[in-house]
């Protein structure tokens, strides 16, 4: 069996500093995810964060996921279709 590896802690100075250069936006994700050296998931998830907040343009959360089951749902009739 498989240990889990524990989750690191970030605090809250930790985040200010991986959503400072996001928010500026004159460098990539991933850039600042080796500079800073959280994974790349966590700055990626503060700025999905800021979308959801309506802070920062783009698809929120909730739109994701209804668009996800719309597609899905719009597959399954197509292949309903062609059987």
């Amino acid at each position: 069996m498989q240990q889990r590896r524990a989750r690191r802690a970030f605090t809250a100075e930790d985040e200010a500093r991986v959503v400072g250069p996001c928010r500026q936006g004159d460098r990539s994700v991933a850039e600042i995810a080796r500079e800073l050296d959280p994974t790349e998931s966590l700055v990626r998830w503060r700025e999905q964060a800021e979308v959801d907040a309506g802070r920062k343009p783009s698809v929120t959360s909730r739109e994701h996921e209804e668009l996800v089951r719309l597609r899905k749902g719009n597959r399954v009739r197509r292949e309903e279709r062609t059987s």
